[in-house]
């Protein structure tokens, strides 16, 4: 059954995937109706949505045409990234309602940001 799942050609495998996305979706929107104005909720909701379009997206890496993969695999990696980039500012600013940093600390991670998320996209999975 594992082999059967790992090719994507299986219901487990997908309602696998699909039921851990509703279950990370019907969290983020929990969390945000919980408090709107938090950063941190919001945060959270950014970190949510990478997992879900990653989860997703690697569902159709193992479902697409294979001239398909390419494009398919850049979008896995762009929702990766932002679920990468999400997560330490949530541990981050978890305990606190704002993102009490210098200025000079914000801007390197906002050129780090850029340049991950760049480096993701450009150096994808090459046909």
């Amino acid at each position: 059954i594992i082999v059967t799942m790992l090719q994507g050609s299986s219901l487990p495998f997908l309602a696998i995937h699909l039921i851990s996305a509703l279950v990370m979706l019907f969290y983020a929107v929990l969390v945000f109706l919980h408090n709107r104005k938090e950063l941190a909720n919001k945060i959270f909701i950014v970190m949510m949505i990478g997992t879900i379009g990653w989860s997703l997206a690697n569902i159709g890496t193992f479902n697409v045409a294979p001239e398909n993969f390419g494009t398919t695999l850049n979008i896995a990696l762009i929702f990766a990234s932002l679920q990468t980039l999400s997560l330490p500012i949530f541990v981050y600013l978890f305990p606190q309602p704002s993102f009490a940093v210098k200025k000079s600390l914000k801007i390197i991670f906002v050129i780090f940001a850029i340049i991950y998320s760049r480096s993701a996209i450009r150096y994808g999975y090459r046909s």
